[in-house]
Parts: structure tokens; sequence; C-alpha cells
């Protein structure tokens, strides 16, 4: 288990999905290592972790297309 509880980790992922930050995982990797590195600690996919949190992998990875980084 990660450091963080799972409640403290989603959220922190909703807290930046309503400041409209790119929730990709290279993105957070780069930007918020200890995040990344909690959420996978949790869960062994990234996307698994979105899901986990209530909000749509697919959309974030789309989201690059649309959104700068």
């Amino acid at each position: 288990m990660g450091y963080w509880p799972k409640e403290s980790l989603f959220e922190e992922l909703l807290r930046l999905d309503s400041l409209d930050i790119f929730l990709a995982p290279d993105y957070i990797a780069i930007n918020d290592p200890p995040l990344h590195h909690e959420a996978l600690m949790h869960f062994p996919h990234w996307g698994d972790t979105l899901k986990a949190a209530g909000l749509d992998y697919e959309s974030e990875l789309k989201a690059r297309l649309v959104r700068p980084v």
C-alpha cells in the first residue's frame, strides 16, 4: 500500500481535474512525481487509478489532442 490513503489520492486527482490539469500518466509523472508514484502503489495501471477516482482515462488521453501540455 502507498503512503497516501486512496481517498486522499482520489481527492487530489479530482482537485486537479477541477482545475483542468491534464491527467495523462506521462504528464503527471513529470509534473507531480509523488502523486504518480502513490497512484501506482495502489493500482497497477494509471487508467485503473483514474477509473477508481471516477474519472475517464480515455477522455484524458484524447484531451492531449486538443489541449496543449
